[in-house]
């Protein structure tokens, strides 16, 4: 994320131009956007900690948490 936005050995950073469908970016800007809102939202969610604790042993759920947020900045970049 420091790469991207301060332009430091990305590829693509922030001041980037690209070529294009402005419909199919903003598209896809609000799909990553949902998904690292529906990541956080839903596992923030007490049911599905309790559900989520069955499955995972809870000294490592929070790592886990991490583990998704992580996942969800790396898709969206």
């Amino acid at each position: 994320m420091t790469g991207f936005v301060g332009n430091l050995l990305a590829p693509k950073t922030i001041d980037t131009t690209m070529e294009g469908a402005a419909g199919l970016a903003i598209a896809i800007h609000l799909l990553l956007l949902g998904l690292s809102s529906a990541q956080h939202s839903i596992i923030a969610r007490s049911a599905f900690q309790r559900i989520w604790t069955r499955v995972m042993p809870e000294p490592i759920e929070r790592s886990t948490y991490l583990l998704a947020a992580c996942v969800a900045t790396l898709v969206s970049m």
